[in-house]
Parts: C-alpha cells; sequence; structure tokens
C-alpha cells in the first residue's frame, strides 16, 4: 500500500487445508462432505502519531465485526481468532506500524464440487 492510502487493511488467505472426510455412502456415488480450513490474514497498516492506538482500534474493530458472525451468513461452521503480531518500524517524522491477525475459517465443501457448500 501506498503510504498515503494508510491506515489500510489488506486480507489475505495463507492457506487451506483438509481437516477431515464425512463417511459418504458405501453404495453408489454419493459424494462425500471435506472439512476444510482457511487461514485468513488481516494485515492492518498504519502511519503517523499514536501507532499502537490507531492498532489497537482498527484491530478491535475487525475482531467485534467478525465475532458478531462467526458464521459469516452461514458460509461457515466457525471463525477463530488464532494470532497476532504487532512490528514498528521507524522513529523518524513518519513511522509505521502493522499488526498482522490470523483467522481460521472452517468449513464443509462436497468432495466432487469443491466450489458448493456441503
Amino acid at each position: 500500500m501506498d503510504a498515503s492510502e494508510l491506515p489500510g487493511i489488506l486480507v489475505m488467505t495463507d492457506g487451506d487445508a483438509v481437516s477431515s472426510y464425512s463417511e459418504g455412502s458405501a453404495v453408489g456415488n454419493i459424494s462425500r462432505n471435506v472439512n476444510r480450513t482457511l487461514h485468513v490474514s488481516l494485515q492492518v497498516l498504519v502511519r503517523g502519531a499514536a501507532i499502537d492506538d490507531q492498532i489497537d482500534q482498527i484491530c478491535l474493530e475487525a475482531e467485534k465485526a467478525l465475532a458478531a458472525d462467526r458464521f459469516l451468513g452461514g458460509l461457515c461452521s466457525n471463525v477463530t481468532q488464532v494470532d497476532t503480531r504487532i512490528a514498528f518500524k521507524g522513529d523518524g517524522e513518519y513511522p509505521t506500524g502493522e499488526a498482522t491477525v490470523v483467522y481460521q475459517v472452517e468449513y464443509w465443501v462436497l468432495e466432487t464440487s469443491p466450489d458448493v457448500k456441503g
């Protein structure tokens, strides 16, 4: 992000892992459900005065928003915050800071159609 766009938030996915499969059917070709876990990172970037206060406020707002609907309107089975890392850079006139908040998003899809909710 350009410094003129700060403060800002970058949303990135860090990986997707298969956690488990449903039993499926021993007879016929009925698709199993696949439980997946997606890691989503929110990178909060700030610049200027009161960096720690800016980071705290933005992270608080994001945390409240995700906690208000941990099922994301039915798109997933759970959202859990798993990690927060904070770093500060520079001591000059325009110091910067960043926080990376990692969320684990659990969801189900069909094995034969991973773009369809399972």
